[in-house]
């Protein structure tokens, strides 16, 4: 999941503000016992490589207006097994 899309991708970041506050909800009936397993909803940011990729020009607004750069794949895979692991 992720907090923001990109432009033109309201849908996308609604979708996920979905995505969290259902985890949010599932984790609270889990401390109720009434689930059992963790839910976990993580807010990637844009990745170097993948099928949601954008043009460079929009990569270097991307940066210059926000600071953000894209993830890459071998950050976010170790990201994803530390968050997986707590």
């Amino acid at each position: 999941a992720g907090a923001f899309g990109n432009v033109g991708q309201s849908d996308y970041s609604s979708g996920n503000a979905w995505m969290d506050l259902y985890a949010e909800y599932r984790n609270d009936l889990l401390s109720q016992g009434k689930r059992k397993g963790l839910s976990l909803s993580i807010n990637w940011p844009l990745w170097s490589e993948g099928g949601m990729r954008v043009d460079r020009e929009v990569e270097k607004r991307m940066e210059s207006q926000t600071g953000l750069q894209p993830l890459s794949t071998t950050d976010g895979i170790t990201a994803f097994d530390v968050l997986l692991s707590q």
